[in-house]
């Protein structure tokens, strides 16, 4: 794209947002998406990353091109690590005044509105389902791209070996966070985790069958995630039901206790 052409949409970017952000605030207050109010929501999730990028590549069009700086690599690894820190700080911002915003807009519509339940949702439900869901669809990702894209390396069978072991012990561990520390009352929650771990599951079993992947340290990120959702699934199959038998023996011990109490005078 031409030097001036380029200039021109950099400049006209930010103009459209604001915008775009008179046009979308005549619905504050009206519509929800994800239980935040629409247009804080389109604040959080598409104005303010793509301001990012734009931030991002105006610098770098106003430093390299029109001021003709002659930036290294690690200068201008610095200017962006400092620029994402900074934008970090206005985001993270950015997104507790959304949520505050749709919590007083409830309010006004309804004084008694259970605010409480509402914050539990982002605190419980949501933030995890985000959290997690990104780190399981991170791995497929990354293995994908291991499979189209064999690492340069070689290693001794006793450290790939020790690479899987440790993926194994990722897999337990996420089980134990995901599904044991984690406790929500969601049930939404279980069943969308249960699901994203199934899925990748197959991702990986779809790409050993259907690709040509080696048991070989070229293909250890795809080796190390396939371990990783492998113990999960079978943490399901075993693990899971000790930990059901545990509780209900765990109730009817209670239920037994209750029993021997001696009746009140």
């Amino acid at each position: 794209m031409p030097s001036n052409l380029l200039g021109v949409v950099l400049l006209l970017v930010p103009v459209l947002v604001l915008l775009a952000a008179t046009f979308l605030y005549r619905f504050s207050g009206k519509k929800q998406l994800m239980r935040l109010d629409l247009v804080q929501f389109l604040f959080a999730f598409i104005v303010y990353p793509l301001a990012y990028i734009w931030l991002k590549n105006f610098t770098y069009f106003l430093v390299r091109r029109e001021l003709g700086i002659n930036v290294s690599q690690t200068e201008w690894l610095v200017i962006d690590t400092g620029m994402s820190v900074l934008f970090m700080y206005f985001y993270a911002f950015g997104i507790i005044h959304s949520l505050t915003k749709t919590f007083s807009l409830n309010l006004e519509r309804d004084p008694l509105f259970d605010l409480v339940e509402h914050s539990e949702y982002f605190h419980e439900f949501l933030s995890h389902v985000g959290m997690y869901g990104f780190v399981l669809g991170a791995f497929n990702v990354l293995s994908i791209i291991n499979v189209f894209v064999p690492l340069p390396l070689q290693f001794t069978k006793p450290i790939f070996y020790s690479i899987l072991l440790v993926g194994i012990c990722m897999g337990l561990l996420g089980y134990y966070v995901m599904f044991s520390v984690t406790q929500i009352k969601d049930r939404r929650y279980q069943r969308y985790m249960r699901v994203g771990v199934g899925l990748g599951f197959i991702v990986h079993a779809a790409i050993y069958f259907l690709g040509d992947v080696h048991f070989a340290s070229q293909f250890v990120v795809y080796w190390y995630d396939f371990f990783v959702f492998s113990t999960m699934i079978a943490a399901f199959f075993f693990i899971a039901p000790f930990r059901r038998i545990g509780k209900r023996l765990s109730r009817f011990k209670n239920q037994e206790s209750d029993l021997d109490l001696p009746d009140e005078v």
